[in-house]
């Protein structure tokens, strides 16, 4: 029988891992709650979908509803394959709305991808890679607003949005997590009263599993016994 070395044993043990985690806070929820970017094989720019005055996603668009999300795409690696978004609207009542928040947080590789529409108020992102700074949002019956940007990925961070003001058309706040179809909603209740808070976070290291110092010593001792029955022949 043919024994693998002690380092080749280690070798072929899992490897501790760390990844990121991602946490939302916000006036509604009970405390911090995990959640978990959307997943697309398309670019983010495609996942937002922006034509015709409005974005046109994978998941539904609910009037009255905001819905923030954090997007990963496959199609790219590093801080590009993360994004981080909100659509707002179509509104409730005439489907027209209306909000000012600002954003600050941002890491400084982050840029825009998608200012919907491209006359909206969004400080900075014209002539200056940084997104960090006030947003000013009016659609019209029918239509929507929102955002998105990318250059998140790979880093960790805390992005807070706050100074909510002149809303209108939107009643439901809500941050997206999970299936890009049909994800998990959760409401963030009235940030026009608080803020949305959205950090990445490196995760613990997995350990080893319990069982490898059992292998381990288990593998040194058929090696001594090997080598005692080589010696005897």
């Amino acid at each position: 029988m043919r024994l693998l070395s002690f380092a080749a044993a280690l070798a072929a043990l899992p490897a501790a891992a760390s990844a990121l985690t991602y946490v939302i806070e916000a006036p509604g929820l009970a405390g911090p709650v995990a959640v978990t970017p959307l997943q697309t094989a398309e670019s983010l720019v495609d996942f937002y979908g922006y034509a015709a005055g409005r974005a046109t996603p994978p998941f539904a668009m609910v009037a009255g509803r905001a819905q923030f999300f954090l997007v990963e795409t496959s199609t790219e690696t590093g801080a590009a394959a993360l994004g981080l978004g909100a659509i707002l609207g179509p509104g409730d009542g005439d489907g027209s709305g209306s909000a000012i928040f600002s954003l600050y947080g941002a890491p400084g590789a982050a840029f825009g991808l998608v200012r919907d529409d491209p006359g909206s108020d969004m400080v900075g992102w014209s002539s200056d890679p940084d997104v960090n700074g006030a947003f000013s949002f009016a659609w019209g019956d029918a239509q929507a607003d929102g955002f998105l940007f990318a250059g998140i990925g790979a880093a960790t961070w805390t992005m807070t949005f706050s100074s909510f003001a002149g809303i209108s058309g939107i009643t439901d706040w809500t941050f997206l997590s999970g299936d890009a179809t049909d994800p998990t909603v959760l409401g963030l209740g009235a940030l026009n009263f608080g803020a949305l808070t959205v950090t990445a976070s490196e995760a613990p290291e997995v350990p080893l599993p319990a069982a490898a110092p059992m292998l381990a010593a288990g593998l040194a001792g058929l090696a001594l016994i090997g080598r005692g029955r080589r010696a005897r022949v």
